[in-house]
């Protein structure tokens, strides 16, 4: 019936019996439906509907996404005639508005804005980054004026408006070439002739290669670093290019830095100049820096320069090794950084020492233990800290240098554990020590990181001679890391539960003889849910009841890494999710209990995250395999930041690709699609009519919990309100084909974050789904919910464990403004005072660790 009265009007406004006005008037209707009717006649009408156009564009920021979609829809088969209200809707208040207006400019009508480009240049100042963006794309697409235009925009005052002006430009394409060529050497703005070396860079403007040697030489150090590294990856006239940019790899600043980027990026056309660059003094440690960067390319030039007669030569690329990621150095270059142990430099030794143990596990079998031995005391010290990193025991003679006795305390800890922070502390602390022990020993503690944070350091940064009190900031720096911090004392105050630890009790009752959770190839993923079950109870591997089954899970992950850092088997589908799950659990066991057995192989397999993640994108089920899907980005997104708060290394560019693919999986309407924008949630096949997708928004809740990790823009967007509209819509439920943990997980842990009024709304419901979901005879939860055929016991257990707990899981805020445990307060105290030492080393580590502390 409603699809005859559909197209009875359609009809009759077709005919000119005021079918506009009918629809226009009902686009205004509460109900969704005819709302949806409205938009639909509208479409079929075509041209004939272009009184709508306002009305349509208002209808783009409607609440229904059907409505939003068929907006669009509508807009586009009335044709150019709409581009005056769309121009118009450039001044809408609703940033939705002007942004999806911006974006229709841009696609359908970009050649038929010719009298509209000035105000489409106005919106390049827009408040709302995707209008900034999609004027600017509309403005590239138009070609011809709407270049000037974008030309102009690279010199205004605010950044991002010049950043908007690029991606126009970009889009540009090679008709932007010789007006962005022109503003690189003769735009009065330094601004903005370095967002046209930028831009340029961006579209690999190959004859922009003179304009870009030219301005290597521009008198403002941004604009030629910016030249240096567009040349790079434009890779033009690389034989006049790689001798200017080697030239300047002895400057500094800006310059210097574009230079090693542009270098890197010309990959083989550089190796032969780079390696005469590190016999020059001045260009030597940049060119080591240039040979990092470029990763494997640049192995057989590192391998050649470790035989190099100059001894300089050799410790720069032993500092190029040490650079470069593991899973970049070969093995022919491991091989050779090995043969340096014998090298008759001791400098040179000691150097070999610690580039094998950065390189990681497959170190292992290198003579270290023989260095360990060497008459140099700086090769021993060295050898020992390899040894420690590397996870190999080695029984040394007491010393006769004690700041080789320093570093066989830190390497016994490294392998054994125990009280390795308090004797590293008395040394530092006894101030009839020399200085340089007690150096030594602070900066063996500043290695322990979070193990050493209930030492006492403060004293130190006062009335010390200046190298010890250098020591002690940077050591302080280092232990002080308050979100973990906060994160370990929110849960050791976890008030008991009886749900929780018979869920616990059940959960260390499953466990197996080697200390896992048998899920056939997905054990280790498995293993690592159940041990993040433990821990978000604040049960570290030493902490009763429970303290033994994590040690003994904890020791199955590290046992199942490869290495290449890899957790578990790669027979399974499943095997980049399993690792994830695995790798949070070791950089949170290290976050609570300090074990730098954890430490160790956390950072392994956090570098194995950041090698598998898609060039620009994020991840899926095969590394660097071209897909995306939010599920396991989640997963690995979360390791990342746990990692990073736990002060591990972590790729910055990882959480650039993550954040990106969560604003293209994520729809208008704020809900986030699972491998493509607004897809529907995974399930296995057998279950799609069991457990209907339209019943949960569990990708909407994993995309949520993204944004809070990734913080900034990613929470102011409007975006993120709407996602957290359609979650609390639909709220958990005990009832058939709604079961669904990861879902309740997600949305638990962003809502949470999102402050009390979300996360009170979702707390009842959930509780009493999860209450429901028990089972009082065992503690366990129930095998009900759409995963439960793959998960089994283990999976809904400890996820429901860890949905519990999400209140003391990851305080509020943790990720920005922690609360600082009363213990950290006075090393956070000393390292602001500290900022007003008289030495400026002590001021610049102090104001370092100080930026990124709480407010």
């Amino acid at each position: 019936m409603r699809r005859a009265v559909v197209l009875a009007l359609v009809v009759a406004s077709a005919a000119g019996q005021g079918g506009v006005k009918s629809w226009t008037d009902q686009l205004r209707a509460k109900d969704e439906d005819a709302r949806i009717e409205a938009v639909v006649g509208l479409a079929r009408m075509g041209p004939a509907a272009k009184s709508a156009v306002p009305a349509l564009a208002q209808a783009l920021a409607d609440r229904s996404e059907a409505v939003c979609n068929q907006a669009f829809q509508a807009i586009k088969s009335i044709g150019p005639g709409s581009v005056p209200a769309l121009v118009k809707a450039l001044g809408d208040p609703d940033d939705e508005v002007r942004s999806g207006a911006a974006a229709l400019l841009a696609g359908e009508f970009a050649k038929d804005i010719s009298s509209h480009l000035p105000r489409l240049a106005s919106a390049l100042k827009d408040d709302s980054c995707a209008a900034r963006e999609d004027a600017a794309r509309a403005l590239g697409r138009h070609g011809g004026a709407g270049i000037e235009l974008l030309i102009r925009g690279l010199a205004a005052r605010e950044e991002r408006s010049r950043e908007a002006a690029i991606v126009g430009l970009v889009v540009a394409g090679e008709a932007a070439v010789g007006p962005l060529a022109e503003a690189l050497v003769s735009a009065p703005a330094a601004e903005a002739r370095e967002a046209a070396a930028r831009a340029l860079g961006e579209l690999k403007a190959e004859r922009a290669g003179d304009a870009l040697l030219a301005a290597l030489s521009d008198p403002a150090p941004a604009v030629a670093g910016a030249a240096a590294r567009a040349l790079g990856e434009t890779r033009a006239l690389p034989h006049e290019a790689v001798s200017r940019l080697v030239a300047g790899l002895g400057g500094g600043g800006p310059l210097r830095e574009g230079c090693i980027d542009g270098l890197a990026a010309y990959g083989d056309a550089a190796r032969e100049a780079l390696a005469a660059a590190l016999r020059s003094a001045d260009a030597r440690p940049a060119a080591a820096h240039a040979l990092a960067r470029m990763g494997e390319p640049a192995c057989s030039t590192i391998k050649d320069a470790l035989g190099a007669e100059e001894v300089d030569v050799r410790r720069a690329a032993l500092a190029a090794a040490r650079a470069l990621p593991a899973w970049h150095v070969s093995a022919d270059v491991i091989e050779a950084v090995g043969a340096r142990l014998r090298d008759p430099v001791p400098s040179v030794r000691a150097d070999a020492a610690r580039t094998l143990g950065s390189i990681g596990p497959r170190a292992r079998d290198l003579p270290l233990r023989d260095a360990a031995g060497d008459p140099d005391p700086t090769v021993r010290a060295a050898a020992l800290s390899a040894l420690g990193q590397l996870g190999i025991d080695h029984e040394h003679a007491e010393d006769p240098d004690p700041a080789v006795r320093v570093e066989a305390v830190l390497a016994r800890w490294r392998v054994r554990g125990g009280p390795g922070a308090e004797e590293l502390g008395k040394v530092a602390l006894d101030a009839t020590a020399e200085s340089r022990v007690r150096v030594a020993a602070l900066s063996a503690i500043g290695r322990m990181g979070l193990a050493a944070r209930d030492l006492d350091l403060t004293p130190l940064l006062m009335q010390q001679p200046v190298e010890v009190r250098r020591a002690a900031a940077d050591a302080l720096a280092k232990i002080t890391l308050p979100s973990a911090l906060a994160v370990r004392e929110s849960r050791l105050s976890r008030k008991p539960s009886k749900a929780v630890d018979a869920a616990l009790a059940s959960l260390a009752a499953a466990q197996g003889k080697d200390g896992e959770w048998d899920l056939g190839t997905m054990t280790t993923g498995a293993t690592g849910l159940a041990l993040l079950a433990f821990l978000a109870a604040g049960c570290g591997p030493s902490d009763p009841p429970h303290g033994k089954t994590v040690e003994k899970g904890l020791a199955y992950l590290m046992r199942h890494q490869d290495d290449r850092g890899m957790i578990g088997t790669m027979k399974s589908h499943e095997f980049l999710l399993c690792h994830g799950i695995a790798t949070l659990a070791l950089a949170e066991a290290w976050a609570i209990a300090g074990d730098d057995r954890c430490r160790r192989a956390a950072q392994w397999a956090l570098d194995y995250i950041a090698w598998a993640r898609n060039p620009y994108l994020a991840w899926r089920y095969e590394p660097r395999g071209g897909e995306n899907d939010t599920h396991i980005t989640t997963w690995l997104l979360t390791a990342l930041k746990m990692g990073e708060v736990a002060g591990l290394d972590v790729d910055p560019q990882a959480y650039t690709g993550a954040g990106r693919w969560i604003r293209i999986a994520t729809g208008r309407s704020g809900r986030t699609g699972y491998n493509f924008p607004g897809s529907a949630p995974a399930r296995p096949e057998h279950v799609y009519k069991s457990f209907p997708v339209e019943a949960v928004e569990t990708m909407t809740a994993a995309g949520l919990w993204c944004r809070h990790l990734l913080g900034g823009d990613a929470l102011s967007a409007r975006i993120y309100g709407k996602g957290v509209g359609l979650v609390l819509a639909k709220p958990p439920l005990w009832s058939a084909g709604h079961e669904d943990h990861v879902y309740w997980h997600f949305a638990a842990l962003a809502l949470y974050q999102d402050g009390d009024a979300s996360y009170r709304r979702w707390e009842k419901p959930l509780m009493a789904t999860l209450d429901a979901a028990r089972d009082p005879a065992t503690g366990a939860f129930q095998l009900c919910d759409v995963w439960a055929g793959d998960g089994g016991q283990t999976y809904v257990t400890a996820m429901g464990v860890l949905t519990l707990l999400t209140p003391s899981r990851y305080p509020r805020e943790f990720l920005t403004k922690p609360k600082v445990p009363a213990a950290t307060r006075a090393a956070i105290a000393a390292l602001r005072k500290a900022q007003s030492d008289e030495d400026p080393q002590v001021r610049e580590i102090a104001a370092a660790a100080c930026a990124r502390l709480p407010a």
